[in-house]
């Protein structure tokens, strides 16, 4: 350990925080949460004492470090919030006041955004079942922590808010992208279309091609993907690897032509409304329906059209299990009229896309740096020397 950090313990730098009252039948009362990944507080609808189950609550104030004991495994720590001043809590929030003259209440959020962390509290969780298993204040009040003096802990607090900035922006330009796009799509559907069926605009099916003309005799596989990765855009991931012509053929996959607007078929995927554009030629299994533009179409307005309509509607109304051509087929869609230009209107509608998607991978890339220096910083291994001070008061000067 270098020299000014010390091992200690939470309860010597914090101290249980109880103001616990009766729930009363006519009052209002706003419970709190605490988000999973230390998301922060947040407040639920306000309801009367007649309506909640508990019969005793629990007062906070702001600046206050809180967690869940049901979710220490998911990182459910933060502080409490400004906005949530009036807020109350039941006995499964512990609060607690900071000595921040040992510790800063952000550097403490900080230490508990690690992963590593939550493994380990998780590790100290008691209980018989997963859903019993609770991380108690006595617990937490013994659990040992590394402290670097307070100036260093500012330092790497500030290190970190200004990652938590560049993070920020990133994802402000790609709201700024998307919502450019959406808005040049409203502007060009209101304005400047005729109303057809899919059908009379695109093939109605994903297009075969002779499996050996493939370069090096594989594609690219696409599967569904998880939507809670930041990155992926429109809900398709490549998988693991690329497949040949035989895997292809085993999986009863049909290939795709780049341009294709693809999305799932399957009732439970179809409420999710992933759509994506393929921007190679691709393999899509039987769970996918691909679209393709005619010739002379536009990809970006035909992906543009289909993130108009609510695809798992179609699933709902017509009380299928899922989606199929007929259905897609008959779908009336906006389309910029003959004379418009339309490789105008393509070529927008991509620029904002691949903006929006450039500033998400950003995001993410800062993210995963943000994650690697909190690991570095907190551990000790990395010094940010004592001159940064005067960087840091030149900023707040």
């Amino acid at each position: 350990m270098r020299d000014g950090w010390q091992q200690t313990t939470l309860g010597e730098v914090a101290t249980q925080y109880v103001d616990g009252f009766s729930v009363l039948p006519n009052e209002t009362y706003t419970n709190l949460g605490v988000q999973w990944y230390a998301g922060g507080t947040f407040a639920r609808e306000p309801k009367l004492g007649s309506e909640m189950k508990a019969t005793r609550l629990f007062r906070v104030k702001p600046g206050q470090f809180i967690y869940n004991r049901m979710f220490v495994t998911e990182g459910s720590f933060a502080l409490v919030a400004a906005e949530h001043a009036d807020g109350v809590v039941s006995n499964e929030f512990p609060v607690f006041d900071l000595d921040e003259a040992q510790v800063l209440p952000a550097y403490l959020v900080a230490y508990f955004q690690q992963p590593q962390v939550w493994r380990g509290v998780a590790d100290e969780a008691t209980g018989t079942t997963k859903s019993r298993r609770r991380w108690k204040e006595p617990q937490f009040l013994a659990h040992s922590i590394s402290l670097p003096p307070v100036d260093e802990q500012c330092r790497i607090v500030d290190l970190i808010a200004a990652v938590d900035g560049a993070v920020e922006a990133a994802e402000s330009e790609a709201t700024v992208a998307a919502v450019a796009r959406r808005s040049l799509w409203s502007a060009v559907a209101t304005h400047h279309v005729c109303v057809g069926e899919i059908g009379d605009v695109s093939q109605g099916r994903s297009l075969p091609k002779d499996l050996q003309g493939i370069d090096s005799g594989e594609v690219s596989w696409f599967k569904i993907a998880d939507m809670t990765s930041p990155g992926n855009l429109y809900g398709y991931t490549a998988a693991e690897s690329r497949v040949t012509s035989a895997t292809l053929a085993e999986r009863g996959g049909r290939i795709t032509t780049a341009g294709s607007v693809a999305f799932p078929r399957v009732g439970a995927a179809v409420a999710t409304e992933k759509k994506r554009l393929l921007e190679v030629d691709a393999a899509l299994d039987e769970n996918h329906i691909a679209v393709t533009p005619r010739a002379g179409g536009q990809s970006e307005v035909l992906l543009a059209a289909f993130e108009s309509i609510r695809l798992g509607d179609l699933v709902r109304k017509g009380a299928v299990p899922s989606l199929n051509m007929g259905l897609i087929r008959s779908l009336e869609i906006s389309w910029p009229a003959e004379g418009e230009s339309m490789p105008a209107i393509d070529g927008l509608l991509s620029a904002a896309r691949l903006s929006e998607r450039s500033a998400r991978e950003t995001a993410e890339a800062l993210r995963a740096l943000r994650t690697n220096l909190l690991t570095v910083l907190l551990s000790g291994e990395h010094e940010i020397p004592a001159s940064y001070d005067v960087l840091l008061e030149g900023e707040t000067a």
